[in-house]
């Protein structure tokens, strides 16, 4: 299966898209924006806001994104004061809207799945 049709992939995806959306809203700059999350980082001199934009876009040689740390998450939503819980509640409904829903190894569309991964019961 490709990476890109697993549940946690598209969840890191939407995640970060919806972090972006709040700081297009909040007119934040990324480089500021960027600055923040890797503060304190040993050496000064790294480049935070291309490191923001490697999660954000695929490199251009391999098309792939620069995966989201849990540490990197937890500090995005602290510096724009949302919680955790609710950023990934958001992404959870949004991705179930979307007609994904999470099974075991990947995705499925939300109308041949019940929750906690049951089958319909066909008629």
């Amino acid at each position: 299966m490709d990476e890109t049709q697993t549940y946690e992939y598209q969840f890191e995806r939407r995640f970060v898209e919806r972090i972006m959306e709040i700081v297009e809203e909040r007119n934040l700059k990324l480089k500021d924006f960027a600055a923040l999350i890797w503060a304190g980082r040993k050496p000064e001199s790294l480049d935070t806001k291309r490191m923001l934009i490697s999660i954000r876009k695929p490199a251009p040689r391999t098309g792939k994104f620069q995966a989201l740390k849990l540490r990197e998450a937890c500090r995005m939503a602290e510096i724009l004061g949302e919680d955790l819980a609710h950023l990934v509640w958001e992404v959870e409904r949004d991705l179930d809207a979307r007609g994904l829903r999470k099974v075991k190894g990947g995705l499925v569309a939300s109308d041949t799945m019940m929750p906690h991964g049951t089958k319909k019961k066909e008629k």
